[in-house]
């Protein structure tokens, strides 16, 4: 079920201590689209494990129909179906491939024995990274498979380090339909006749910048990578770059780039070398010529505008869709062009979905020295108001060391109602009704959004650039950041404290005063048990490394704070004295909690910076208790309100929903139980579709989370009630979840539900209860297949009728039950627009009852209900129900992969009874513990979890088979509980231990007694 809710990116990538510590930033880390699993490693690194941030449905992230993005595990022969990679060959045929092409076709001749390209030397690790992007495609196929299906095709393939949609970036800039008020009267410095009403150059000074430094004194270079420049305009073409190494018009690639005749740049819209807008895309070739205006307009010549830059060379590239107006199709392939061909500042109007692709090229073109000056956007597209993209990251603003702008006033310090704000917004720039250039010699004066604000800021880097050349990107970006006038004080004070450093001072950037830019590099957080679950009162340190960017700091203080009552800073404050120019330092802070805070609670703590003569602030966001499953295979986030993988709909809730090849395709999923249409306790959507029932909790001070044992990998394990119900069956649910890592189990997640009647003044058994499992699954958002494999007890849906490539399940284990199902027409059903009225009671209680019903629904918005009953629930006696969840990528995987859930559940995981958890405090009984490595044998990193009864004093050492100590893994006084020790394959000199059989030992001291143990781990690479 699709809700109106804003696209967003795909899952962020973030380095913490634990398992169930996320980091949650506001930019600077990356995210996973879709990906094999060894691309993103899931296991520790020493104290510190890689994890991944869920991210809104990249299903809603709009695509180039037919078009894929493929980095392959090696170069091969740009035609598709001809690579000689067996596997990957006969995949690509299931799309009827129509052309496989090299995204980067001039990186070959990028060597170290030919690394000067405009009088620059390339960074080391730019030849490194330019030998990777060799192996990026552009892979066009003709079947009608949505791009996202068709990358889930290909992306487990061994030969596939990732497979991704050509995604298409919004425009951020629109024009206003009229100006915000009247110019007022300047003091002229340039003779541009327009140059009056430009009131936007003399609110952020940009005449007394230009007394310093004109660009047209230097050589720098502003790459436009934007939707198409008519860089013929009177008032831009005598900025324009000329490539010096490509004659013109020869029909030869010159300079060996890849690119024939690009004198002026490129257009990869329709792949000549006239950059020029396209007549078919009308708004497209109107935006890029705005922009290029504003950054770079000749100034000075006694025609129309002037340029912010005041004439720096400008290179255009369009990056355009070939066919769909207001967007940017290749983005990417033109920030790399732009830097390779010697841009020194490029301007990014344009912003998005995560990408491989994005983080692969924004990390070669900041290894190339270029700083980005992207737009922080507007909104979810033209909204009244912008969002913080702290929470709704967007791309390319979200990646690290960019300089993000958003927008002001043309003349007023306030933020325009349309940009997005937050602290990964740097700088603001005026953004309303700005005069520019537009096609076939026109000018404009209703320039609107955080487009339009970003390339004065561009302007501003070029006359920075030019006066300091040999300034580093860093230095770049945090000379104009440090210097631009805070504007909190014009705004609601919500926005206090989001509006970055405020807007911009173009006359202070270039003068010669010397300040501070203390930034963070960094952080790292460990728990107090070192076991990744945060305990009530426990201590967790937050280790944040600052770095120095600009002039040296005095008498430096770091204070941490948090505007949250389940927190409490236990060291909030560290001191240094001076701290010179790119120095790190660590910064020491701790925190606790008072309470037990809920799965996935998000936490937002900022650190403010003062030094003698310099005040400055950053964001740590943190995600505390996550509970997530993952077999290697599949991704699935546990609740404690019966629901599955989020709790609400999709993206309402932190957690990574239900993922199979890194894509979440789970938009809501619950329980449900009941003895008749007015008795039904369940946690899915009710009589309104943006609704749900909530009639599920967990009892407070109930455990919640996941434990490793031997027999499984991952037992989840929660207790709730369905007290929250207006009308409870006064039943208790003991949900316990299973995740294998062996190869036979790996495919598929169990569910169990213990269920008990608990009702104090329950005397007798409630009769007829049935309980069933609800699943909404997007594949295509609107055009799914449902269909019932009875023979199975299997509910599934896919893409299409026949030959699907993926494939979702939900099967129920249970097989002492009489079954319920129904595949359920969600726009039917549901959707009040065709007559339906949401899910009514009396519609869940027959199709949790009535036995198997509708089995097929085509072409629609599907879901799927699968239930078992009726049974009995008498006081003091519980009932099992078990289901599975599973994906595949045909219709014989989907069935093996259900028949192996069957089997471990009859034959291992049903033998084993419930957890205990019958304390009165409701925790459980502990004893002690120490369990098999996870995964063993290990090709390195593992993780080895014991459990004691008591708090106590714990060893664990390693040996080799000699009995010689390699490492002491831990030797400190624990809480009782279970814990997790992460060895990340190193001995005691940090060196990569050799192949070979190893014993981990602990050795637990105790009050409740003393326990010895020795396991056995094998370390195979």
């Amino acid at each position: 079920m699709v809700k109106d809710l804003p696209y967003g990116v795909a899952p962020l990538l973030a380095v913490c201590s634990a398992l169930v510590l996320a980091c949650w930033p506001a930019y600077g880390v990356y995210a996973q689209v879709v990906v094999p699993q060894d691309v993103v490693p899931q296991g520790a690194q020493g104290d510190v494990l890689v994890l991944e941030r869920p991210a809104p449905n990249v299903l809603r992230a709009p695509a180039v129909s037919g078009q894929l993005i493929v980095k392959l595990r090696q170069r091969v022969p740009g035609k598709a179906g001809a690579t000689g990679l067996a596997s990957f060959d006969q995949k690509t045929q299931q799309l009827s491939p129509a052309g496989l092409q090299p995204l980067f076709p001039g990186l070959a001749s990028l060597t170290a024995a030919a690394a000067v390209n405009q009088q620059k030397q390339y960074a080391v690790d730019a030849i490194t990274h330019a030998r990777d992007l060799e192996q990026v495609y552009a892979l066009h196929y003709n079947a009608d498979i949505a791009p996202i299906l068709a990358a889930a095709l290909l992306a487990d393939d061994p030969n596939v380090v990732y497979a991704e949609p050509r995604y298409k970036y919004p425009l951020t800039g629109f024009l206003a339909s009229s100006p915000d008020d009247a110019p007022a009267a300047l003091k002229l410095e340039p003779n541009d006749p327009q140059f009056s009403e430009m009131s936007h150059l003399s609110h952020v000074n940009m005449p007394q910048a230009w007394d310093v430094v004109k660009s047209s004194e230097g050589n720098v270079i502003i790459g436009v990578v934007d939707a198409g420049t008519d860089w013929r305009h009177e008032d831009l073409v005598g900025n324009i770059w000329r490539n010096p190494g490509e004659l013109e018009n020869n029909g030869v690639d010159d300079d060996d780039n890849g690119f024939i005749d690009d004198t002026r740049g490129w257009n990869f819209a329709n792949s000549s070398n006239d950059p020029t807008g396209l007549a078919q895309t009308e708004s497209n070739a109107i935006h890029g010529t705005l922009v290029a205006g504003i950054a770079s307009a000749v100034t000075n010549n006694e025609e129309g505008i002037a340029g912010a830059s005041w004439n720096a060379r400008l290179m255009p590239v369009n990056a355009g869709c070939a066919n769909t107006d207001n967007a940017v199709c290749f983005g990417y392939e033109g920030i790399l062009y732009a830097a390779l061909e010697g841009a020194d500042i490029i301007n990014a109007s344009w912003g998005g979905p995560d990408s491989f692709l994005g983080r692969e090229v924004v990390r070669m073109a900041l290894d190339l020295g270029v700083l980005l000056v992207v737009s922080a956007g507007n909104g979810t597209g033209i909204t009244p108001e912008g969002i913080n993209i702290d929470k709704t990251p967007t791309f390319p603003a979200a990646y690290d060391r960019v300089l993000v702008v958003g927008a002001s006033g043309k003349r007023q310090d306030s933020k325009a109602e349309f940009s997005n704000f937050g602290v990964g917004v740097d700088v603001f720039a005026p953004g309303v009704t700005l005069n520019s250039i537009v096609p076939d010699n026109g000018y404009s004066t209703l320039a609107s959004g955080t487009s339009f604000s970003t390339p004065i800021v561009a302007g501003l880097a070029a006359l920075l650039k030019t006066r300091n050349p040999t300034w580093t990107l860093d230095q770049l970006r945090e000379r104009i950041r440090v210097n631009s006038d805070p504007i909190e004080g014009s705004n609601a004070d919500s926005l206090n404290g989001l509006l970055g450093r405020g807007r911009i001072n173009a006359a202070r950037t270039l003068n010669n005063e010397l300040r501070p830019a203390i930034r963070i590099n960094d952080f790292t957080v460990i728990d107090q048990g070192n076991d990744g679950i945060i305990q009530r009162g426990e201590t967790v340190a937050l280790n944040v490394e600052m770095v120095n960017y600009l002039a040296g700091a005095q008498d430096i203080s770091f204070s941490l704070s948090i505007d949250d009552p389940n927190v409490v800073i236990q060291q909030g404050l560290y001191t240094i004295g001076d701290l010179d120019s790119d120095i790190p330092v660590n910064v020491p802070f701790a925190f606790s909690f008072l309470n037990n805070v809920p799965r996935d609670y998000r936490l937002s703590f900022r650190v403010d910076i003062e030094a003698v003569g310099y005040q400055d602030a950053a964001l740590v966001q943190l995600v505390a208790n996550r509970a997530t499953h993952d077999t290697g295979v599949l991704q699935m986030s546990l609740t404690d309100e019966g629901n599955i993988g989020w709790t609400g709909f999709q993206d309402e809730s932190f957690g990574e929903g239900f993922k199979y090849l890194g894509v979440n395709w789970l938009f809501e999923g619950g329980i449900l139980v009941g003895t008749g249409p007015g008795k039904i306790s369940d946690s899915v959507r009710n009589t309104g579709d943006n609704t749900q029932d909530m009639d599920f909790a967990r009892p407070e001070g109930g455990f919640f989370g996941i434990l490793q044992a031997e027999t499984v990998t991952e037992n989840g394990l929660v207790v709730i009630n369905d007290t929250p119900a207006t009308n409870p069956l006064g039943i208790t649910i003991q949900q316990e979840s299973y995740a294998d890592l062996a190869d036979e189990n790996n495919d598929f997640i169990i569910l169990r539900y213990v269920l008990s009647l608990t009702d104090p003044q329950a005397t007798a058994a409630i009769q007829d209860v049935y309980m069933g499992m609800f699943t909404d699954w997007d594949l295509t958002r609107s055009s799914d297949f449902a269909r019932f494999d009875e023979s199975r007890a299997m509910g599934i849906v896919q893409p299409s009728a026949t030959e699907p490539v993926l494939l979702l399940g939900s099967k129920l284990l249970s097989t002492e039950y009489q079954i319920s199902y129904r595949s359920i027409n969600n726009e039917e059903i549901f959707d009040g627009r065709s007559g339906g009225d949401g899910f009514t009671n009396a519609e869940k209680w027959a199709f949790m009852s009535n036995g198997v019903q509708v089995t097929d629904v085509d072409n629609s918005d599907v879901s799927t209900l699968i239930a078992a009953g009726p049974f009995r629930l008498s006081p003091g006696e519980s009932v099992d129900i078990a289901f599975a969840l599973m994906a595949a990528r045909n219709g014989n995987e989907l069935a093996s992969y259900a028949d192996r859930a069957q089997t471990f559940w009859e034959e291992t995981l049903s033998q084993m009874p419930p957890f205990p958890v019958a304390n009165e405090d409701d925790e459980m009984l502990l004893s002690f513990d120490l369990s098999l490595a996870y995964p063993n044998p290990t090709a390195g990193a593992t993780h080895m979890a014991f459990t004691i009864p008591a708090a106590g004093a714990v060893r664990l050492d390693l040996f080799d088979m000699l009995g010689r100590k390699v490492l002491t893994l831990l030797d400190k006084t624990v809480p009782a509980g279970r814990h997790v020790v992460h060895w990340n394959g190193r001995n005691y000199k940090d060196e990569v231990v050799s192949n070979g059989v190893y014993f981990y030992q602990i050795q637990a001291d105790t009050e409740t007694g003393h326990y010895r143990a020795t396991r056995k781990v094998v370390v195979v690479r």
